[in-house]
């Protein structure tokens, strides 16, 4: 089951409301909001003996879901700043927990497994959407030049 991008989709959705690409922040905040309920469904496919270990790596990915919220919750990133390096570090970390949720789920069901596969690769292409969107980022301020000597 494919479930393209919905980072694609928000974006041309806002693109054909406003008339204008909307902002990395915007296209964040709505993949957040796609991707934190798929998340949970995770632990629902999840068999009860090793829920636990799934739930610890769920929590990890939330953590950064919920970094990534705050860092673009009003702001404005710009390309080199703290926040896009936070933004792009909470991203990486969820791709690579991701990952690690297929191994820690474990599951020996094969309709469950798929569903999980499915779950995780949906998410996954939205964090990759959004990282290789990072490189739209609008440059930073220049920095100011160095006082002259006296």
């Amino acid at each position: 089951m494919s479930f393209g991008s919905f980072f694609s989709k928000i974006g041309a959705e806002i693109k054909s409301l406003f008339g204008k690409e909307p902002a990395f922040e915007q296209l964040a905040q709505g993949v957040i909001t796609y991707v934190s309920p798929i998340l949970l469904t995770v632990l629902t496919f999840t068999d009860p003996l090793i829920e636990p270990a799934v739930a610890k790596v769920v929590s990890v990915i939330q953590s950064d879901l919920a970094t990534v919220n705050t860092v673009v919750k009003g702001a404005t990133l710009t390309a080199g700043s703290s926040g896009a390096a936070t933004v792009q570090a909470a991203l990486t970390s969820m791709n690579t927990n991701l990952n690690g949720l297929l191994q820690a789920a474990g599951v020996k069901n094969t309709a469950k497994s798929a569903q999980i596969t499915a779950a995780v690769n949906a998410m996954t292409t939205e964090v990759d959407s959004l990282l290789a969107n990072m490189s739209t980022l609008p440059a930073g301020p220049a920095p100011s030049p160095a006082p002259a000597a006296a």
